[in-house]
């Protein structure tokens, strides 16, 4: 055999053992599928304080939030989806901003208290903490102190009061090495449902912010741009008094009318996830459930919230497969509607 014919024959051999490699061979390596998301999943067994004593209907219309019952659902939930307290995702040296869903009806200032505890107790100073969201004007009428908050030292902002850089707020820019997103839970007529991913565009100004609400299947756009994605580390999803069902709009000419009363349900749980999609998901399942259980049949969300499969498959900023995310709950398992371990 010549010294071509021997080359050529070891690169027919080459071939033939990639093709027989890509065929699924003796010598073919699978690569196996990435473990499951974690999702935890954190219940409590009530959720205001008793009595009018404690909870005068004047100034809590709904009751007085149970500080105890808040704080096991924020720490339930970090412990659930795996993580470590006191959280090991923060170094002292960190500005970390706690962005927040501040549209009506806003977090719970309580919720937003405890969640900074706990980064209080993973080492951030109150004085390299602050919350922040979309509008300054959603944040007053929330009940939040503008700039710094007597005696605490953490400060709150409006992105919008700070303005903006290639579309995105210069406090996230600028002045923020970590984000914690806390986000609620809510149907939405226009995208199905609201929850972690939609929260990231408080991040944006109101231009981008409207022009995603017309193209829902780049809102995912947003987290995934690197002036975010590096900083979001975690994510937490109320779902602790819950919307169901969202009134439709009135047709084109016809004119305005009041909304009927919302119908809500204390579900009093918190979700907590690294991955925003995958929590989102969750979310989901538990809104459709309790909406079948209402109905007595299914009743998927409308429009169905296509944009999170978006958010994982194009953005590749979490996972919206169902059958990938371990959800673990913790407390109350009572009308749990999803499955969990």
């Amino acid at each position: 055999m010549t010294r071509r014919e021997f080359l050529s024959a070891g690169v027919r051999g080459a071939l033939v053992l990639a093709a027989w490699r890509t065929a699924g061979g003796v010598f073919a390596q699978e690569t196996p599928p990435p473990p499951p998301v974690a999702v935890g999943l954190a219940r409590g067994d009530h959720l205001y304080l008793p009595g009018p004593v404690y909870a005068p209907p004047g100034i809590y219309p709904e009751g007085k939030l149970d500080w105890q019952i808040v704080e096991f659902l924020i720490r339930g939930a970090i412990g659930a989806a795996g993580l470590s307290l006191p959280l090991k995702l923060f170094d002292p040296a960190d500005r970390v901003g706690v962005m927040i869903d501040a549209t009506p009806p806003p977090l719970p200032l309580i919720l937003v208290e405890a969640v900074l505890e706990q980064l209080v107790a993973a080492g951030v100073a109150p004085q390299r903490l602050f919350i922040f969201s979309a509008k300054e004007s959603d944040l007053f009428a929330a009940g939040f102190s503008l700039g710094a908050e007597s005696g605490s030292g953490v400060r709150v902002y409006g992105a919008d009061a700070l303005g903006y850089r290639g579309g995105y707020s210069r406090l996230l820019l600028d002045q923020c090495d970590k984000v914690v997103n806390v986000a609620r839970l809510r149907p939405s007529a226009q995208l199905g449902m609201t929850g972690a991913v939609f929260n990231c565009l408080n991040a944006v100004d109101a231009p981008t912010r409207f022009g995603l609400l017309g193209k829902p299947e780049d809102i995912g756009s947003v987290p995934a741009r690197l002036a975010l994605a590096d900083k979001l580390v975690l994510h937490f999803l109320d779902c602790t008094h819950l919307d169901y069902a969202v009134p439709a709009p009135p047709a084109e000419g016809e004119p305005p009318t009041p909304p009927p009363t919302r119908p809500r349900w204390e579900y009093r749980g918190m979700l907590c996830s690294r991955d925003p999609v995958a929590m989102d998901e969750v979310g989901k399942q538990i809104l459709e459930a309790k909406r079948a259980a209402v109905q007595g049949e299914p009743w998927p969300l409308d429009p169905a919230p296509t944009y999170l499969e978006a958010a994982s498959r194009v953005w590749k900023i979490g996972q919206s497969d169902p059958t990938r995310l371990a959800v673990k709950a913790v407390g109350d398992r009572n009308d749990l509607l999803i499955t969990a371990s």
